[in-house]
């Protein structure tokens, strides 16, 4: 019973790559952190934002982007795979922020090990 959507900013021919496998709607090239790129996506569901909730696994894209619409978001942690060197300066940035998220006594626990 759940409704399904993809927000990506890759290209369309990419995510239909991926999309090939799990069949869901997608917007490509959304320009995320724009609120009004999840707003779009609300649109596209059929769905008001307070029965959205966004999944995603950066912290200044997708978390902060959903905030900002009105929408419940969920962190998860990024796949890196093995020998993938590039990392990314906002990844390093973001490892910080969790690193003193996890210390303020007011968040213990919320994040359930992102981050860590």
């Amino acid at each position: 019973g759940l409704k399904t959507l993809l927000l990506s900013d890759n290209s369309a021919a990419r995510i239909e790559r991926f999309n090939r496998n799990i069949r869901t709607l997608f917007i490509a090239e959304a320009g995320k952190p724009d609120p009004a790129a999840y707003r779009r996506a609300c649109a596209m569901l059929g769905l008001p934002p307070e029965q959205v909730v966004c999944v995603g696994d950066q912290l200044f894209r997708d978390i902060r982007g959903a905030n900002r619409a009105g929408l419940d978001s969920i962190l998860v942690d990024f796949i890196r795979l093995p020998g993938e060197t590039h990392y990314g300066k906002k990844r390093v940035l973001e490892k910080v922020i969790l690193w003193f998220y996890h210390r303020d006594p007011r968040r213990r626990g919320r994040l359930d090990g992102i981050g860590k």
